[in-house]
């Protein structure tokens, strides 16, 4: 019976020692991969991109993560342009959420590829108010002539 019970202590043992040094294996390699991302890079573009709109209210943007790097970098917030199979109309779309807006800022260029009629749209009318690598600013404000 002693025997029993020792071996019982002793896989009990055993097994919670296994579980702590997977779990310490598991915690060293996320800290490990987490301490080789450097996001100062991303934050210094969002700041560049925040400033070169000047802080201003009414952006639409087509950017990735619903625009959260450019309101947190950035200090710009911004209303996000929908993806291309989410809009069903166009012309009702870009009504709604450009309308009274001042600037369409446009950072993520795959997606903005992959919506011809925003394209036609934003060069045949609008003007450049800024750019920069990896951006570009439409004024809504004075449409071209």
């Amino acid at each position: 019976m002693r025997d029993k019970l020792r071996g019982s202590l002793l896989l009990e043992i055993v097994s919670v020692l296994i579980l702590f040094i997977t779990f310490s294996l598991v915690s060293v390699n996320q800290y490990i991969k987490q301490r080789t991302n450097d996001y100062r890079p991303q934050a210094a573009f969002w700041a560049e991109v925040g400033s070169a709109i000047g802080h201003q209210p009414g952006v639409v943007a087509l950017t990735t993560d619903y625009g959260y790097p450019l309101a947190y970098y950035g200090w710009q917030n911004s209303d996000p342009w929908p993806l291309a199979p989410d809009i069903q109309n166009f012309n009702e779309t870009f009504s709604s959420l450009a309308g009274r807006k001042s600037y369409f800022l446009i950072t993520d260029f795959d997606e903005y590829d992959r919506q011809p009629d925003l394209q036609m749209l934003l060069t045949s009318r609008y003007s450049v108010l800024t750019q920069g690598k990896g951006y570009i600013v439409f004024d809504l404000l004075h449409p071209k002539k």
